[in-house]
């Protein structure tokens, strides 16, 4: 996302309301990339002022970080996966052309508390070469299974799909052929989300995408989507009345797909939700919506959410990660946040 100086005047005001203890630096190793020093500050409570209180909708706050790093990696975070089944690491990208990998380190209750081992390295294109430019580099949202990786690109429509190497980032990606839809969206308000489906499931061989805000000349405020490839591809609409922009989505429990928004207003701020779109009414030619699971606002310890991951903890729970993206921005911070799903 651009920066927008409305959202990172309000998003400063919040980062003065921000409460945490300094756990300070965690750098780890490089290998084949720098190494990236964070700072980490806890955020042991969502609702600002009342740490009691850890139910939000259906969702059940875990706990979270502020990370802070003179490191260019760590700003402008817009795509987010899980690289290990019990969240212990993380991919995630930037929009800016770069990908940054850390450890996620834990208290005995499993609660997220500092990380270790940050390196970054820059996003290839098929030659082998970093993308150049915002154009170009302007990537938004990842995800990744079986070792294949997607990467959406927002200001020119593209979805960018490789595979990881063996330390852990993309390598060379490739350009997949795109509906010429996608051609008519915005410039800036591209494709915000890409998301592979479970092999034996009702989308395996697909991949969806969706894009941020309705393309030139819609004649609705819904956000347009695509199944691409798959036994079923086509188009479909995301329910919008233009309030919410949509930010990232991931499927989760029973191959639902679970979808993250983000909205500003000079009355209410900065503001975000969670969607639960089901399986069954994702298909070509709907209008798909569904229920709220939680809504956040400057009440809460959120900032511009633009990335999700969904990933299944050591107790079965299903696990939902947040990640903000800072516009580099000193009035804006970049915040990690884990919940659980109280529901199936």
């Amino acid at each position: 996302m651009r920066g927008r100086t409305r959202l990172a005047v309000v998003s400063g005001l919040l980062a003065l309301l921000a409460a945490g203890t300094v756990l300070g630096l965690s750098a780890g190793a490089a290998t084949l990339s720098p190494s990236v020093p964070v700072t980490v500050q806890r955020i042991a409570a969502f609702q600002i002022g009342d740490p009691e209180v850890t139910r939000f909708g259906a969702l059940e706050f875990v706990g979270g970080l502020q990370l802070s790093s003179r490191h260019r990696a760590i700003g402008g975070l817009s795509g987010l996966v899980m690289t290990e089944a019990d969240g212990s690491a993380f991919l995630a990208i930037t929009d800016d052309g770069l990908a940054f990998q850390a450890r996620i380190l834990r208290d005995a209750a499993g609660r997220p508390v500092d990380l270790a081992e940050g390196r970054a390295a820059p996003l290839r294109d098929r030659r082998g070469k970093p993308f150049r430019g915002k154009l170009e580099a302007d990537t938004e949202a990842l995800d990744v299974r079986d070792g294949a990786v997607v990467i959406s690109v927002e200001g020119r429509p593209r979805i960018l799909a490789g595979r990881l190497e063996p330390d852990g980032f993309p390598g060379p990606l490739t350009e997949m052929r795109l509906p010429p839809a996608t051609a008519a969206l915005k410039g800036g308000k591209g494709l915000e989300t890409v998301v592979i489906g479970r092999p034996g499931g009702p989308f395996a061989g697909a991949v969806v995408t969706i894009g941020e805000d309705a393309p030139r000349n819609a004649k609705s405020r819904d956000n347009p989507g695509w199944l691409i490839g798959g036994p079923a591809p086509g188009a479909f609409r995301v329910a919008n009345d233009g309030t919410y922009s949509i930010t990232d989505a991931k499927f989760g429990p029973g191959d639902d797909l679970f979808i993250l928004e983000r909205a500003y207003s000079w009355r209410d701020g900065v503001r975000c939700r969670i969607r639960r779109i089901r399986a069954a009414d994702l298909k070509p030619g709907a209008r798909i919506d569904g229920p709220v699971l939680m809504e956040a606002n400057l009440s809460h310890q959120i900032d511009n959410m633009e990335a999700l991951a969904l990933w299944t903890d050591g107790e079965g729970r299903t696990r939902l990660s947040l990640l903000s993206d800072d516009n580099r921005s000193f009035l804006q911070r970049t915040v990690y946040l884990e919940f659980t799903l109280t529901g199936p």
